[in-house]
């Protein structure tokens, strides 16, 4: 959601009337989401719960797939008519998978003329399968391009991604245009940053899933307060979403904080702030192409950042050298790297404080909004 959100202001001050549409249940549920709007049932990458249908059978994940599709078009229908689409309008939708990517140029094809918005989808999860996949992503992604590119709405779809790793991956399995654009979404920087740390903060933000790592904490925190002097590092930790197992071995005390409830815009960004080594520790076959909301944040804050190797943070690092890798999934490696960015931390903030303003000057909304103006001004897939 934060990664629109950040859109709104910069497009009114344009002269655009922009709308932010959201999950319903997130948009009435989370206070600093105020400004957006609940209009889909589902979020990109959940699937409806059917009463008395085994999904993981076959003849289930049909129905399950069916009644997704229905909600979903049932959703753009209900914003059609809400706010009038005609062909003047853009509709940006983040995140879609490539179920939904089918889904959407069906309905766009049913639409008049007159009545077919711009469409702007922006892609941000890899088309190749990994560990725990319910859906055969290639496949599934392959037949979504296929279909836009036969599709007779093509001139009026825009495909567009912010990861060069992820736009590599899409072109291996079209020959459609995809786009590669800004992270919109960069935090104000605060006065924080300036302060010398003592202890040093190391921080994990985000939600604790296992494809983000969060499960490597407990044995990172033993070895780092086993090597380091007592006082010299202290830990926060957003921690939702983490199994009951993980989070009593992570041994909450005053050196070891955690945040157990999702925190609200102004205080997230404070959180960020305020760590002085990032930990992102994010599983390789969820992470190997994608972007990362956490780690745009870090680079934008001049916040020293470990992350896995081969990976497309791993690719900011080299350019920057902002901070350093380790091997994904390894705990001791990435112990190792920690007590590497410790040892030589004053050296690695510097350079991190460099490249935030390289960061900050092309990752920010009115870079975004400009690239995309320019892809609707200009020739589409």
């Amino acid at each position: 959601m934060r990664y629109l959100l950040s859109l709104v202001e910069p497009l009114k001050q344009r002269g655009e009337h922009a709308h932010l549409l959201g999950n319903r249940n997130l948009a009435l549920a989370v206070d600093e989401f105020t400004t957006c709007e609940p209009a889909f049932s589902l979020r990109c990458e959940e699937h409806p719960f059917i009463p008395g249908i085994d999904a993981a059978s076959a003849r289930g994940a049909q129905q399950v797939s069916r009644r997704r599709s229905q909600l979903f078009r049932a959703d753009l229908d209900r914003i059609a008519d809400r706010y009038a689409l005609s062909r003047d309008d853009v509709l940006l939708i983040n995140s879609l998978r490539h179920w939904s990517l089918k889904d959407f140029v069906e309905w766009l094809e049913e639409r008049s003329a007159g009545q077919s918005p711009w469409a702007i989808l922006v892609l941000h999860y890899t088309p190749f399968p990994h560990p725990g996949a319910r859906d055969p992503a290639e496949e599934g992604y392959r037949q979504a391009f296929k279909r836009i590119a036969n599709s007779k709405m093509i001139h009026r779809i825009l495909l567009c991604t912010d990861s060069e790793r992820l736009a590599a991956d899409y072109r291996s399995l079209c020959d459609l245009a995809i786009h590669v654009v800004p992270i919109p979404h960069s935090p104000p920087l605060r006065c924080e940053l300036e302060r010398e740390p003592q202890p040093l903060l190391v921080g994990f933000a985000g939600e604790a899933r296992p494809s983000k790592g969060f499960h490597l904490l407990p044995g990172v925190v033993r070895r780092l307060r086993a090597a380091t002097p007592p006082d010299a590092l202290s830990f926060a930790f957003q921690s939702y979403g983490a199994s009951d197992e993980v989070l009593a071995a992570l041994s909450p005390s005053d050196k070891v904080r955690l945040f157990s409830e999702p925190l609200g815009e102004e205080d997230y960004e404070a959180f960020v702030a305020s760590i002085d080594l990032m930990l992102i520790p994010y599983m390789d076959s969820s992470y190997r192409a994608q972007t990362s909301g956490v780690f745009s944040e870090a680079m934008a804050l001049g916040v020293p950042t470990i992350v896995p190797e081969d990976s497309w943070m791993a690719d900011q690092l080299a350019v920057s050298g902002a901070g350093l890798t380790f091997r994904g999934g390894d705990e001791e490696d990435l112990a190792r790297a920690c007590m590497q960015a410790i040892d030589s931390y004053p050296a690695l903030r510097a350079r991190a404080s460099e490249a935030a303003a390289a960061w900050r000057a092309y990752h920010n909304a009115e870079n975004y909004c400009e690239a995309i103006i320019r892809l609707i001004d200009g020739p589409s897939v």
